[in-house]
């Protein structure tokens, strides 16, 4: 999603007391719906600019929704504390500051709402500034959650596998007695590690989620851990991802740690960072494997579709982990990279192969594929090319005989289908430069990745021809399950789902296919108004697990990203 200003939200979990809840508080049009958005909103607004005069910005109510288990007469609310664009970093309170604030906020006997709240309920979700440590006896400040890292603080996302921990549901829940000392302990050896070998660079470790290995393996559990660095590290004072690998394995296989458990190294994997991969002579035995980078949000990326010419489609290209789809990766990224590197020289970062598919319909010795070119986040507007540019030269990369691909493209069918800018009238024959899909410069539409696994199907090269039987057939019980599922949710914000693809989970898993479903909000939704990753997740999850339900999809938890 494309953003405009950069404005700092805190998003908070409050329970409301005094309150039963029902079904109509998850409807922003009913009377109940705004009858406690007007009191709960009026007493925060006025609560907080007294308190902060020209910071603050305003108050919004993002949900309403039961307890988990329920109870009587009380609803858990999520709150958005937003402040003004212009306030900086240092001017922004801590975290338990805007809680307690929220707490006097509407416990407030002259306020008027009909309900209280419970201070030690009280949880930051997010935050654009980190916790810190306070003294504060608990039963005067409210319970603050860990924060996700804010927007620009460096982060590094990593999945491991922990040996010698059986796993059970109570995982899943971050206030589990099991969850909450797996934690502590994790994030002590993480943290005592990274602050000695990185300094004043590192800021803290968050153990993001705790879940079953898929397929599940005896007393083993996966993890994943956020590592982040402070905002004022410069890019070049980054860590490369392998050495954050490292050390996360040094942590945590230290036998000096309090942990009960211990890691695979070879498990440990990059799944986000804000550094883009590098060659490494490493031998694998002692460095983890690290996956390759997605593009940052801040950096300029063009994406564009090719069809490859003497290239026959076969199910390993989909897996990018199989040897044919590293082979075309290695090839085409380094002839990607040479081309656009010596063309733009200190603008151009790296290109990254996304997909690979059959053409829809199949064509014989033909396969398509999916390409990201990417720009250093420092590149103005003006500096960047434009889309038939770009296309032209990804055609002249691929079809230059001098690298070491063994297929070639058909310039006609390269098509621009993201881009930072808008597309611009030309005049060059269509013979010299190749086709490009309109990219209207649209307000962009927020959109989150879901990822679900569907058990009892086996995946079929069927699947990746969107014209035939059994893709339409399983295309439409998801996309109606998802639509379903978040216009019942969010009825004003909601846009659609599109299927994005249908692929094979592993050679292990025969009898299973995955999904990659994109949940796609208005383009007028503000950023405050837009649910957490996780909360997409949860929504997909809960509805799926409801006794009776008439949705007839059994799929594995699904995962997100945005």
């Amino acid at each position: 999603m494309g953003v405009g200003r950069i404005i700092s939200i805190f998003l908070i979990l409050v329970v409301f007391k005094g309150q039963d809840f029902s079904p109509a508080l998850t409807d922003s049009n009913s009377d109940e719906y705004k009858a406690i958005e007007t009191a709960a909103l009026k007493a925060c607004n006025d609560k907080f600019s007294s308190k902060f005069a020209n910071k603050f910005s305003r108050c919004l109510l993002k949900n309403v929704r039961a307890l988990s288990p329920p109870k009587d007469t009380e609803a858990q609310v999520t709150v958005a504390v937003v402040f003004h664009e212009n306030t900086t970093f240092a001017d922004l309170p801590q975290n338990n500051v805007v809680a307690q604030t929220l707490v006097e906020a509407l416990n407030d006997p002259n306020n008027s709402l009909d309900v209280s709240i419970n201070p030690a309920s009280v949880k930051v979700l997010e935050s654009p500034v980190p916790d810190v440590t306070t003294t504060a006896p608990p039963t005067t400040t409210p319970s603050i959650a860990p924060t996700s890292p804010a927007a620009s603080e460096p982060t590094y996302i990593l999945s491991v596998e922990l040996t010698e921990l059986a796993f059970s549901p109570a995982l899943t829940d971050s206030n589990s007695d099991e969850y909450k000392a797996l934690e502590t302990a994790a994030l002590k050896a993480c943290n005592d590690k990274f602050s000695s070998k990185f300094a004043n660079k590192f800021s803290r470790c968050l153990l993001k989620n705790v879940r079953a290995l898929s397929p599940p393996k005896d007393n083993e559990t996966q993890a994943t851990v956020a590592v982040v660095f402070h905002e004022n590290t410069t890019f070049a004072d980054l860590p490369q991802n392998n050495v954050v690998a490292q050390t996360l394995v040094e942590a945590l296989n230290d036998p000096n740690n309090s942990l009960d458990v211990s890691i695979n190294p070879a498990s440990v994997k990059v799944l986000e960072s804000p550094v883009p991969d590098v060659t490494t002579t490493a031998p694998p035995t002692t460095t983890p494997s690290t996956a390759p980078t997605s593009p940052a949000a801040s950096e300029p990326t063009y994406i564009l579709s090719v069809e490859l010419k003497e290239l026959a489609f076969s199910p390993a290209l989909t897996d990018s982990n199989s040897d044919e789809y590293k082979a075309l990766e290695t090839a085409a990224l380094k002839a990607c990279n040479d081309k656009f590197s010596s063309k733009f020289a200190n603008k151009f970062s790296r290109c990254l192969l996304k997909n690979v598919r059959a053409l829809s319909p199949p064509k014989d010795n033909e396969t398509q594929a999916t390409v990201a070119v990417v720009f250093h986040e420092n590149t103005t507007f003006a500096d960047l090319p434009q889309n038939n540019v770009v296309a032209q030269t990804l055609v002249e990369a691929l079809n230059d005989p001098n690298n070491s691909l063994d297929v070639s493209i058909n310039p006609a069918s390269v098509k621009v289908l993201e881009s930072p800018v808008p597309d611009v009238t030309t005049t060059a024959p269509p013979t010299t430069t190749p086709s490009i899909a309109p990219t209207p410069p649209t307000t962009p539409r927020p959109t989150y990745i879901l990822s679900a696994v569907y058990k009892g199907l086996s995946f079929s090269l069927a699947l990746t021809d969107s014209n035939s039987a059994e893709y339409k057939k399983l295309k439409d019980k998801f996309v109606n399950v998802c639509h379903k599922i978040y216009t019942a949710k969010y009825p004003k914000t909601f846009s659609h789902c599109e299927l994005k693809k249908f692929s094979p989970v592993d050679v292990t898993r025969v009898t299973e296919t995955q999904a990659t479903l994109a949940v796609i909000f208005h383009p007028n939704t503000s950023h405050a108004e837009l649910p957490l990753n996780a909360v997409v997740v949860k929504d997909f999850i809960l509805a799926l697990s409801v006794p009776n339900n008439s949705f007839n999809l059994s799929v594995y938890p699904p995962q997100s990203r945005y």
